[in-house]
C-alpha cells in the first residue's frame, strides 16, 4: 500500500476534525480492497478510535458509498 491512502486520510480526518477525531464514536464503511484491510490503514483507525466496518462481498450497491469516499479523496486530497 501507498502512503498516499494513509496521508488522504489522516488529511480527511484532520481537515473535518482539526480537533481531534477520538471518542467521538466515528465510524467508517471501507471496501475490503487491499488499502483499507491493510495493516497499516487498520492501524490507523485504530489510533484514531475510529471503527472500521466493512461492506460484504459482491456487494456493489453496499460498495457504492466506500467507493465514493475514495474517488473525492483521491481527487480533492491527493
Amino acid at each position: 500500500m501507498g502512503k498516499h491512502w494513509l496521508e488522504a486520510l489522516k488529511e480527511a480526518v484532520n481537515q473535518q476534525f482539526p480537533d481531534g477525531v477520538c471518542g467521538k464514536g466515528l465510524r467508517m464503511m471501507s471496501d475490503n480492497g487491499s488499502q483499507p484491510t491493510s495493516e497499516a490503514y487498520m492501524e490507523a483507525y485504530q489510533n484514531m478510535e475510529i471503527h472500521q466496518a466493512f461492506t460484504i462481498y459482491n456487494n456493489p450497491k453496499g460498495n457504492v458509498d466506500a467507493e465514493r469516499v475514495f474517488r473525492t479523496m483521491k481527487e480533492e486530497l491527493l
